[in-house]
């Protein structure tokens, strides 16, 4: 870029520091803060962060694969299929007991499910 750019760079990032100061003043005395703070990789990596696009058709819901599981564990972590079962058997009838995601109000009795009011007049409302 031209001078006038990197001067009118330079003079921004002076800016957000001051401001970075200012309102951050009493957490912390005594910081020293580079020149180039706040980076403009960071700043970048922030503002448009680097994401993967996420494909509908790739993700499909099903019975989890437990011998597959099973290898993961054991080339991942070193877990033999003993200590992997322990971690992975109870995830597995937990799906087989319910298939499907359940709604928060499945776990309530019917008469759990409403505000109970210590107030005559309340509960009457």
């Amino acid at each position: 870029g031209t001078e006038d750019e990197r001067d009118a760079g330079a003079d921004a990032g002076a800016e957000r520091r001051k401001r970075f100061k200012h309102r951050h003043r009493n957490m912390r005395q005594r910081w020293v803060l580079p020149d180039n703070f706040p980076s403009e990789a960071v700043t970048e990596a922030y503002l448009r962060p680097t994401t993967e696009r996420y494909d509908a058709d790739a993700c499909v819901w099903g019975r989890p694969d437990l011998h597959g599981l099973r290898s993961f564990c054991l080339h991942k972590f070193g877990w033999q299929q003993q200590k992997a079962d322990e971690q992975l058997l109870p995830m597995m009838r937990a799906f087989e007991q319910t298939q499907s995601q359940a709604r928060l109000s499945s776990y309530f009795k019917f008469e759990h499910r409403f505000a109970r009011f210590a107030s005559e007049r309340l509960r009457a409302a």
